[in-house]
């Protein structure tokens, strides 16, 4: 009698002898260790879902054999737990091929394919999903922010907004080939070709910490679509109100401009998306500042501010937090992305350099006010700049990044011109094992993807555990503490003094000089503990030195 078929969802680890009439939804491949493999999403017709690993021994067997979107039986798999951080599917085990995994019935069963069904901006912004499980995610391009697009030293990255039917906006992050995808499609649309609307599939979603919470795409698993030709993006696009709709065309204009910020602008979002309004020749405009300009300004990072604030017992972001208004009455130089359909600008990159602001603005009072006539102003990006513009690579889980994405001509700054310095905040982490105060750029890093830092160089991470000092002695207490005695306050105002007649020392120890007597170099024999000797220099009267 054959072995019928099972469903998805009935699978478990009882037994190994399972058999399935599946459809390949989803493949992709990995390269682990130096190796490669490639792993797979199996649905059956009552739509479960259920991730599959090929080991590399088995890719030449089974690789040709099962082609995306076709159905076939398949018998005989190692049934594991399903435990990664960020898992493709949520059922509870996944399934590894063996040698005896056998394939067969090729196409001759029909499985529908999956639904799309995308997770509402609402449900992630609120926490409401399986947060170990990879999403689908749907939005219409609101503003593109700080971009790398130039495959060097750093990750490749396009920063973006997107807003869902309801007006709720969400921070989105694309790295290397997917950046690059978005980036060729956008260049090669044209002038006034509408809005832009991004689907993801098997998205993560990094919740906030050290950045605000957004969604990114994971490396290989995520499928990308842009302006796509499907039932359920035509559903969103047409479900989105028409006053709303923001194109993204063309004229997208990357200038250099100097400006003094002026005030904050109040948003719906409070300070989570930082507007400032900036003035120049008698003219305003908001920019629009991404967190990592905020903490080369401030010196802290967005979650930095947050946990200030928490501390402080104020939740609401609409209250703004006083350190954010050391953002104002600042003249810099912008780099800013501008589109005349938004209302804002993105700043890309910024200098607050002072010589360096005055030098440029003199330059730009002189030219036209055109891109072309400032390609030959430098804008290059000094030490300190770079450092505060690599700040979200940790949570990409993949390879190389890029250089900055200018499109001015630039030429080196000289070192006279660089007088700032990166200011890395203040002290404001707490170790949780020895509660030494910290700065967060020495946290641990293995811990710089987490939410809450740990230290290491303090204590071992709990390893090194120092007694807390003891009360001095009652005479030395009031020599050190009771400022109204005066022979406490002498005591203090020479205590360099006191302790420097205390280091000259003589050493002390036992010693063997039966060798010295005879012929040679003197020589002594040293055994015991060694001291050290605070007296007088000269011996008492029939005392060895």
């Amino acid at each position: 009698m054959a072995r019928p078929l099972a469903k998805i969802c009935d699978i478990n680890d009882n037994k190994e002898l399972w058999k399935v009439s599946i459809r390949v939804h989803h493949k992709w491949k990995v390269v682990s260790n130096g190796r490669e493999h490639f792993e797979m999403i199996f649905v059956d017709v009552s739509g479960g879902d259920i991730h599959i690993v090929v080991p590399a021994p088995h890719i030449s067997l089974f690789d040709e054999k099962m082609a995306l979107y076709h159905s076939y039986t398949v018998s005989n798999f190692k049934v594991q737990p399903n435990v990664a951080a960020f898992r493709p599917s949520s059922h509870k085990f996944l399934l590894k091929f063996t040698t005896g995994t056998t394939v067969t019935n090729v196409n001759k069963n029909e499985i529908p394919a999956k639904p799309l069904v995308f997770t509402k901006f609402t449900d992630i912004i609120t926490g409401n999903f399986n947060k170990d499980v990879l999403i689908d995610i749907i939005g219409m391009v609101e503003s593109i922010g700080y971009s790398l697009t130039i495959s060097s030293a750093r990750k490749q990255q396009i920063n973006m907004m997107l807003r869902d039917n309801g007006d709720n906006t969400i921070n989105c992050t694309l790295w290397e080939s997917y950046a690059e995808q978005f980036l060729k499609f956008n260049q090669e649309r044209g002038d006034d070709s509408g809005p832009m609307f991004v689907m993801l599939q098997y998205a993560k979603v990094k919740e906030q910490g050290k950045f605000p919470l957004s969604v990114t795409n994971t490396f290989n698993v995520t499928l990308l679509g842009l302006n796509i030709d499907l039932p359920p993006m035509k559903q969103v696009m047409e479900s989105m109100p028409k006053e709303s709709m923001i194109t993204l065309s063309g004229q997208i204009t990357f200038c250099v401009i100097v400006d003094e910020t002026k005030m904050l602008v109040v948003s719906p979002y409070g300070w989570y998306k930082i507007e400032i309004q900036v003035t120049h020749a008698g003219n305003s405009c908001n920019f629009l500042f991404w967190d990592r300009e905020c903490e080369l300004l401030l010196g802290l990072s967005a979650s930095q501010l947050r946990h200030t604030m928490i501390k402080a017992g104020i939740h609401d972001p609409l209250e703004f937090p006083l350190a954010l208004d050391q953002m104002l009455d600042r003249k810099m130089a912008f780099k800013i992305k501008w589109q005349p359909q938004w209302k804002n600008a993105s700043v890309v990159m910024l200098l607050k350099n002072d010589p360096f602001v005055k030098e440029l603005s003199d330059q730009l009072d002189t030219a036209e006010e055109s891109v072309d006539e400032v390609k030959g102003i430098a804008l290059s990006e000094p030490d300190f700049v770079v450092d505060a513009l690599s700040n979200s690579e940790d949570d990409y889980s993949s390879s190389n990044t890029s250089d900055s994405d200018d499109d001015i001509e630039q030429q080196p700054l000289s070192d006279s011109n660089i007088q700032e310095y990166s200011d890395i905040g203040d002290q404001i982490w707490e170790c949780t094992y020895c509660h030494a105060h910290m700065w967060l750029h020495e946290r641990s890093r293995k811990t710089k993807k987490g939410h809450v830092p740990t230290f290491h160089r303090c204590c071992q991470g709990g390893k090194i555990v120092l007694p807390l000092l003891e009360e001095p002695p009652p005479l030395l207490q009031h020599l050190l503490y009771n400022k109204t005695s005066s022979d406490s306050k002498n005591y203090r105002n020479n205590i360099r003094t006191y302790n420097s007649m205390f280091s000259f020392t003589s050493p002390g120890m036992k010693f063997d000089t039966k060798y010295s007597k005879t012929g040679g170099p003197p020589t002594l024999k040293l055994h015991g503990q060694t001291c050290h000797r605070i007296g007088t220099l000269l011996p008492e009267t029939g005392q060895h030195p």
